[in-house]
């Protein structure tokens, strides 16, 4: 692991419902249904609100898959430069704290905070402003402060559960329960539709809780600890390098720490050494 420079102070601030806030915001009735969102240009789910995860519908899947799951799922769709505005007008509330600001991706900001403690104050007192201020505007925020941006990124996302990978699921498996269980094929007429209907999602009475987003602050001594025990993720590896680290057992940082490093070259690559 790199050596970090002691005085070196990074915040990363993720919103990870934001896509889905700015969908409810122009149309807020829509929560009350499943509801996914999407870029305009792709077929992936970046977020979903609480209904839709009851479903085991969750960011990774395509649209189609979620229409095979539940036909009653709402799917909108953003464009990437609306995003990119709703971060860049964020700015004007953590400029008075660091004119040293970064887009992260669709989703985050990057802040490098050092030498800033007369702006920013203790760092849990920095932490309540930005989610106080956050929420008044109705834009869930998790801040994570960490010796280097990586960290940050990692701290911020990955040390919740609810932030973990959910486990995939297999659509032909369900199908082929389902037909199993019925004996017969798989419906397709407008009368079965309806009746679908009738038992469907809408009926069900939920008690829906909010997933507990903590934000956290590693000191810089504390950073090769803190990164051990969080998922592969959190080393902002490709998915196809994820998917392979798992087929072999590998699923926490840790678990890669432990095995020789020419090992893993020889088997993975030389990248996911540097990463």
């Amino acid at each position: 692991m790199n050596k970090i420079n002691l005085k070196n102070r990074f915040a990363s601030i993720w919103f990870p419902q934001l896509p889905l806030e700015m969908i409810l915001s122009k149309e807020p009735l829509l929560n009350s249904l499943p509801l996914v969102v999407s870029f305009s240009d792709r077929e992936e789910i970046i977020c979903t609100n609480e209904l839709a995860k009851k479903l085991n519908i969750h960011s990774g899947m395509s649209t189609k898959e979620t229409l095979t799951l539940n036909p009653h799922v709402v799917s909108k769709t953003v464009q990437h430069s609306d995003i990119k505005k709703k971060l860049i007008n964020l700015f004007s509330f953590t400029y008075q704290f660091t004119p040293l600001i970064r887009l992260d991706g669709y989703d985050s900001l990057m802040l490098d905070i050092t030498g800033c403690e007369k702006f920013t104050g203790k760092e849990e007192d920095f932490i309540d402003q930005l989610r106080t201020h956050f929420s008044k505007i109705n834009i869930l925020s998790v801040v994570g402060i960490a010796g280097t941006q990586g960290a940050a990124w990692a701290v911020a996302r990955f040390q919740n559960n609810s932030n973990q990978k959910q486990p995939r699921v297999s659509l032909r498996k369900i199908i082929n329960d389902q037909s199993r269980a019925t004996r017969i094929k798989i419906p397709s007429d407008r009368n079965t539709q309806n009746s679908q209907k009738k038992s469907s999602v809408f009926n069900t009475s939920y008690s829906i809780n909010s997933p507990i987003y903590r934000s956290r602050i590693i000191d810089n001594d504390e950073t090769k600890k803190a990164l051990t025990s969080l998922p592969l993720e959190a080393l902002n590896l490709e998915s196809t390098d994820i998917n392979q680290l798992n087929l072999f057992g590998i699923y926490k940082v840790k678990d890669l720490i432990d095995i020789d490093s020419s090992s893993i070259n020889r088997r993975f690559g030389n990248h996911i050494i540097k990463r």
